[in-house]
């Protein structure tokens, strides 16, 4: 039982110490890449789509902030140096958004009817994409998780989905299921509660 303490305090600090230096420190983003920040964390090269699906013309979405306690701001990352804003319900966030958030903070977001994620304290993660293809009516949701943890609920009786939560050392794709996915410098955690992921 203490070696369990000893090693939560490990990672309890190191993912805050993490949180501390990206908030006091901000990160030098190439010019070439701007949205590098999103892109790093949700590189989904190894998924392929159906030529027909890939084809089809899709429309882009937005999250909504359903609920915000304690402190979270969001950015761009599609900028050369991103301007964190704080983050209130209501909101709607578009693609290339990033989120991070205060210690012991939570922020639900709602992905159209499709699912909700609820991003928690000392966390920062990123929408690379959220789209609709209108002919099949399929959402795909890409998102990136730098460090912290996050809860994704997909809900496949809506419809088609495919959602993905990439990490620095990962990628996780669902299609109506639920996982907790925790990122320190200690690796990646993973909690899955419903459903098949795959990563």
């Amino acid at each position: 039982m203490r070696y369990i303490q000893l090693i939560l305090i490990a990672v309890l600090s190191l993912t805050l110490l993490a949180w501390a230096q990206d908030a006091t420190e901000p990160e030098a983003q190439p010019a070439a890449a701007p949205a590098a920040e999103v892109a790093e964390a949700t590189d989904a090269t190894d998924t392929e789509e159906p030529a027909a699906e890939a084809d089809a013309p899709a429309e882009a979405l937005s999250a909504v902030v359903v609920s915000v306690e304690g402190s979270a701001e969001h950015a761009m990352a599609d900028v050369e140096e991103p301007v964190w804003e704080a983050l209130a319900a209501g909101e709607e966030l578009g693609e290339q958004s990033l989120i991070r958030t205060g210690l012991g903070a939570t922020v639900v977001l709602k992905f159209a009817d499709r699912g909700d994620v609820v991003i928690r304290g000392a966390t920062k993660c990123g929408i690379a994409s959220f789209r609709k293809t209108e002919e099949t009516e399929k959402v795909t949701v890409r998102m990136g998780l730098k460090y912290g943890y996050l809860n994704a609920k997909v809900d496949a009786s809506a419809g088609k989905n495919d959602f993905q939560v990439a990490t620095p050392v990962g990628t996780l794709a669902a299609k109506g299921s639920q996982v907790s996915v925790g990122m320190s410098s200690l690796g990646l955690g993973v909690n899955g509660q419903a459903g098949i992921w795959t990563m």
